[in-house]
């Protein structure tokens, strides 16, 4: 599968500085423009936790990992241009913008339902979501919008579009990961 984690950077200070109806409202209509770019691009957004999307590509045995990949990284940069657009509309309604950070990986995961006799949930779980996670972790230490990893940037055909920021190490792995941001930046 590819995996999308995408976080909003610093809520816990936007928290404290937005009432709560209107971080709802807020984190509402992102999660709504999210989901349009997500289906637009054939993924399936497996859960909103807090202020973070799980989304994946390939989870459902459709389609090939290199459309994955391609629709994935599309995705991920309009989700950026449309964040960018909804900004701009909150800034000008007296509302706080954000920012967020997203990570996509590329590796085995299970899909299906999963948890106890009492409760489960259709989802995704592995060392790729896992990975995913960290690496958009990874976006505000490198102060980029946007990393990916190598496993997702070798299935491009257009792979110089993205600029490798290095090989890092990343928490509970052995092996530094590769990683790659656009390489004309987010604001493109």
């Amino acid at each position: 599968v590819i995996m999308l984690v995408s976080d909003v950077k610093g809520f816990t200070g936007l928290s404290e500085k937005i009432p709560a109806d209107d971080l709802a409202q807020i984190i509402g209509g992102w999660y709504a423009s999210c989901e349009l770019i997500m289906a637009k691009h054939g993924a399936t957004v497996d859960k909103f936790i807090g202020d973070a999307i799980m989304a994946t590509w390939g989870g459902l045995g459709i389609g090939h990992s290199e459309q994955h990949a391609f629709s994935a990284t599309v995705a991920a940069q309009e989700m950026l241009r449309e964040l960018a657009l909804l900004n701009e509309k909150w800034a000008k309604a007296g509302k706080e913008p954000f920012r967020i950070g997203i990570g996509l990986h590329h590796g085995e995961a299970v899909v299906g339902e999963v948890g106890s006799e009492q409760r489960t949930d259709f989802t995704v779980i592995g060392d790729a979501v896992n990975l995913a996670s960290r690496i958009e972790g990874l976006t505000k230490m490198m102060g980029v919008d946007l990393l990916i990893s190598s496993s997702v940037n070798k299935l491009l055909s257009e792979n110089e579009a993205w600029l490798g920021v290095g090989d890092v190490r990343v928490k509970g792995r052995d092996g530094a990961v590769s990683l790659f941001t656009p390489a004309y930046g987010e604001d493109a």
